[in-house]
């Protein structure tokens, strides 16, 4: 073997302990399909989606129609395990240029909630507009001098919370009275003193007993407390509420 200056065999050993050191640490490295810290970056363009076998299960990326300049709008979409649309983030209008809009389907493809991006708020679900009856005189009355039922209504509870506003009032100056809202028999708050003014109250928000999908029994109530006319009351309008 020929002499080989020191220097020479020092490098290459020193090559070999790196060499030994990477292929120890390639044993212990994490796998390919986990990422232990950090965050996965998807760079502008690119798409990340999730197959199963049924089909895609979750989607991001380029979908239609096309921004106006031409280019992919960027959106989501989550499918149910039989391929069926659970939830998208992407144009619902025939104009591209229209912002996105989030909807969730039900199996069938039927909306529950979409939002309306062009003027706000809730575009689905479809809520109703309460009317009363504009003359006070067709309000529904009580002389009775113990609480009684003028409205009562049977509603399946969706929100944690709701609010009741009511109209009332009395046939003549001399006639005074009270009303008060009950929920399952339980009276919310104080009772509301009525006279012969018109007015409204706001009775809430408070908290729907029960479990969500439970059925609540709600009424409104008035007693006369003095004179000898009618106490009237009117719902002008109800709602559910979040927390």
């Amino acid at each position: 073997m020929p002499d080989l200056p020191l220097d020479f065999l020092d490098e290459f050993r020193a090559l070999k302990d790196q060499v030994r050191q990477l292929a120890g640490r390639a044993q212990i490295r994490p796998a390919m399909d986990q990422v232990l810290s950090g965050s996965v970056v998807v760079g502008e363009g690119g798409t990340f989606k999730v197959n199963s076998p049924a089909g895609p299960q979750f989607y991001v990326g380029g979908i239609s129609p096309l921004n106006p300049d031409g280019t992919p709008q960027r959106g989501l979409l989550a499918y149910r395990q039989n391929g069926t649309i659970a939830i998208e983030i992407a144009n619902q209008t025939a104009n591209a240029a229209d912002p996105q809009c989030v909807v969730v389907r039900d199996a069938r493809g039927g909306t529950l909630f979409a939002e309306d991006v062009i003027s706000g708020g809730l575009a689905v679900p479809y809520l109703p507009a309460s009317f009363s009856r504009a003359r006070y005189t067709d309000w529904p009355a009580s002389v009775a001098g113990a609480f009684e039922d003028v409205h009562r209504a049977t509603l399946v509870k969706q929100q944690p919370y709701m609010y009741i506003s009511i109209g009332h009032t009395s046939d003549d100056p001399a006639t005074t009275g009270e009303a008060q809202v009950t929920v399952n028999g339980t009276a919310i708050g104080s009772p509301v003193a009525v006279g012969f003014l018109i007015q409204g109250t706001t009775v809430g928000p408070f908290p729907v007993p029960g479990a969500i999908r439970s059925q609540v029994e709600v009424r409104v109530q008035a007693r006369r407390t003095a004179g000898t006319g009618n106490i009237r009351c009117e719902v002008l309008a109800a709602s559910g509420i979040g927390s």
